[in-house]
């Protein structure tokens, strides 16, 4: 992109500003503070899910500024802004026998996992991880609930697994009996759908078939 500044002469000062906007994207592309001017003031604005981790590093030696805020307007989607700032930044000077001048400017690099949910940052970030997790699970729809549900077909199995003597021996009876019946589907799922309609489908994912192991 070119531009002009017309009448600008020699000992002018010049001041310009610019505003790169990126949606859905995730490749967060780095941020060059340092140019080949000087710069008084830099900034950069990151909106990402407010339960994703941005990863950072800063390459020069420059403070940078941080600061954050939540956007709680998109109800449970809520989105996390992290801004950057960076004041005051020397011009960039090319040397001799240097190779691309991007290598050497000082820049911040970020790292985003777009494929990361909810229930995958929970567990990264929590202190009780397993608990929170525990518990939201077991108040689901998808999960808990189905845990004093019986599947139509299974209550004479269900009996004969009562009777045995040992908890070993029960596990593994209903782990043979679920591989019997239900093959997976090769699909791996934190939760689980209608048990019962997987059982007549006789195939189901990971979460299914952990649940009827359960």
């Amino acid at each position: 992109m070119r531009f002009t500044f017309p009448d600008v002469k020699a000992g002018c000062i010049i001041e310009y500003r610019y505003t790169i906007t990126e949606k859905g994207s995730y490749f967060i592309a780095p941020w060059y503070f340092q140019d080949n001017i000087p710069n008084r003031l830099a900034a950069c604005k990151i909106n990402i899910p407010s339960y994703s981790s941005l990863e950072k590093r800063y390459i020069g030696s420059l403070p940078v500024e941080e600061g954050s805020s939540v956007n709680e307007s998109k109800g449970f989607e809520q989105r996390l802004q992290q801004s950057y700032a960076v004041r005051n930044t020397p011009s960039f000077t090319s040397e001799p026998f240097m190779g691309s001048s991007n290598d050497y400017k000082q820049r911040a690099e970020f790292l985003l996992n777009p494929y990361e949910t909810f229930i995958e940052a929970a567990i990264k970030n929590s202190d009780a991880a397993w608990q929170y997790i525990n518990a939201r699970l077991l108040g689901s729809a998808y999960f808990g609930w189905q845990f004093d549900r019986p599947i139509k077909g299974t209550e004479a199995f269900i009996d004969s697994a009562k009777k045995l003597q040992t908890r070993a021996d029960k596990v593994n009876a209903v782990y043979q009996y679920v591989k019997k019946h239900v093959q997976w589907d090769e699909y791996y799922s934190v939760y689980a759908g209608d048990l019962e309609q997987v059982w007549k489908d006789k195939e189901g994912s990971s979460g299914e078939l952990n649940l009827m192991n359960s």
